[in-house]
């Protein structure tokens, strides 16, 4: 848009360019960062490795195309998909572990009997079930079920 392009000719002192590499093996991606952007990230900490459930509303996954650029994780929310059409399911959320979108979760919570169902999951090509990551992602359903106030946990 004209407004963008105007903002970056007023700063374009403080401007350089770069590409940021796309996970999906496409061309990389023409942007513009403040300069001395390299030595800033050397200071940024390292992502949690903690897995963690994502909502299909959080930052990082609204821009479905970036997050498929950046992350090759083509993820949709399905809640408006007719039943028989839903490739995962009706609320499912992103599985991210550290840098790495591993799997996607399908959990419905059933307020009336206090209980969180888990109805899916899915883990991308390539991520191997281990007794580790097994752990992590009940240590997970446990602190979203506690956060939701489910009193039980069933896997359907």
């Amino acid at each position: 848009p004209a407004a963008v392009s105007k903002w970056i000719a007023d700063n374009d002192a403080d401007l350089m360019q770069v590409e940021v590499a796309s996970a999906d093996k496409t061309a990389p991606h023409k942007a513009v960062a403040f300069r001395g952007l390299a030595e800033r990230l050397e200071h940024v900490p390292k992502p949690s490795s903690r897995l963690r459930f994502l909502s299909p509303f959080d930052p990082l996954i609204r821009d479905r195309d970036r997050l498929k650029r950046l992350f090759n994780f083509d993820y949709k929310i399905e809640i408006f998909v007719p039943e028989k059409k839903r490739k995962y399911g009706y609320y499912v959320l992103p599985i991210l572990e550290g840098s790495k979108f591993t799997g996607r979760v399908d959990l419905k919570m059933d307020r009336k009997t206090s209980t969180l169902q888990m109805k899916g999951v899915w883990w991308e090509e390539g991520v191997r079930q281990t007794p580790a990551r097994t752990k992590a992602f009940d240590q997970e359903l446990a602190r979203l079920a506690k956060f939701l106030g489910a009193k039980n946990v069933i896997h359907m």
